[in-house]
C-alpha cells in the first residue's frame, strides 16, 4: 500500500506556482489605486489639516472608486483579459477613463482648494498617463511601476519612511510583473524612471508666488518666537519656510513667497489649532 501523503506535501505548490501567486499577490498590494492613495492620505494627513479627510473622501469619491469598478467591470465581462488592461489595445480604453476621471477631479479641486497639493499632484499624474498613453505605439509602459516610483520620490518630500518602503518595494514589484508577462523588463525599467522623474520634478519645481501652509503646532509656536525678530530670525524663518513648503492646505499660516531667490516672507495670518 502506497503511505497516504502528507498534508504538507499535498498543500504544498511547485515553485514556479508559488513564485506565480507571489508575483500576483505583489501586485494587488502595489497596484497604482493602492499606491497612490497612500500618497493622497499622506499629503492631506501629514500636512497638518484640522479636517483632511473630506478632501481624501472627495478624491476616492470621484477617482479611484469609479476607475476600480469600470476595471473590475471590465475584466469580468470579458472585454478585458485581467484588470490591468495588459493587452495594448485594450489600454485605448484605459487611458479614455483615466483621463475622464482625472479631468473630473482636478475640475473640484480647482474649484475648491486650487491651493491644494492635490491640484499638482493630479496635473502630474495626468502627465505621466499621457506619456505612458504616447509610448503605447513603441512599448506598454508598466503602470504599476511608474506610479509606485512617483509616489515614493513624492512621498520622500512628506513621509520619508514611507518613501523608502516603496523604493524597497520596487524592485519587488518590477520582478512581479515581469513574472507574470504583463510587462518586459525595457517597459518596469521606463516605468520606474518616468515616475521618479515625475514625482521628483512636481515637489521640486519653484513656486514664484504660492500661499504655503505650516500646519503642525511647534512649527507654528516656532514661527511665532521667531516673528518680529532680527536678521537671524528672518534666516530661521526661511530656513522653517524651505523645509516645509510642500504643505499647502488649509491655512494654519499663511505665507506669501515673493521669489525663489530670496524667498521674500510675510506672514499674513496665524491661527493656532
Amino acid at each position: 500500500m502506497t503511505p497516504a501523503s502528507s498534508p504538507s506535501t499535498r498543500d504544498s505548490l511547485p515553485p514556479n506556482k508559488r513564485g506565480d501567486q507571489l508575483a500576483r499577490i505583489v501586485s494587488i498590494v502595489l497596484h497604482p489605486v493602492v499606491t497612490l492613495l497612500v500618497l493622497v492620505i499622506a499629503a492631506t494627513v501629514r500636512t497638518g489639516s484640522a479636517n483632511p479627510w473630506p478632501v481624501v473622501l472627495v478624491t476616492v469619491g470621484l477617482a479611484f472608486v469609479p476607475i476600480t469598478v469600470i476595471m473590475i467591470v471590465q475584466a469580468r465581462s470579458g472585454r478585458w483579459q485581467n484588470v490591468d488592461a495588459s493587452v495594448p489595445r485594450e489600454r485605448r480604453l484605459l487611458f479614455a477613463v483615466l483621463f475622464f476621471f482625472l479631468l473630473l477631479l482636478l475640475a473640484v479641486m480647482v474649484i475648491w482648494s486650487p491651493a491644494s497639493f492635490l491640484v499638482r499632484g493630479v496635473l502630474a499624474v495626468g502627465a505621466l498617463f499621457t506619456i505612458a498613453w504616447a509610448l503605447l505605439p513603441w512599448m506598454k509602459l508598466s503602470l504599476h511601476v511608474a506610479c509606485a516610483a512617483f509616489a515614493a520620490a513624492a512621498l520622500s518630500f512628506i513621509d520619508w519612511r514611507l518613501s523608502l518602503v516603496l523604493i524597497a518595494a520596487l524592485p519587488l514589484l518590477a520582478w512581479a510583473r515581469v513574472r507574470m508577462k504583463r510587462h518586459a523588463l525595457r517597459e518596469v525599467i521606463a516605468g520606474a524612471v518616468l515616475g521618479a522623474i515625475i514625482g521628483l520634478l512636481v515637489m521640486l519645481l519653484p513656486r514664484s508666488s504660492a500661499t504655503v501652509v505650516l500646519p503642525q503646532r511647534h512649527l507654528v509656536h516656532q514661527l511665532t518666537r521667531m516673528r518680529g525678530g532680527g536678521q537671524q530670525d528672518r534666516a530661521g524663518v526661511v530656513a522653517v519656510l524651505r523645509a516645509h513648503c510642500h504643505h499647502q492646505i488649509e491655512p494654519a499660516v499663511a505665507i506669501q513667497i515673493a521669489g525663489p531667490e530670496d524667498l521674500e516672507v510675510r506672514l499674513i495670518a496665524l491661527a493656532l489649532m
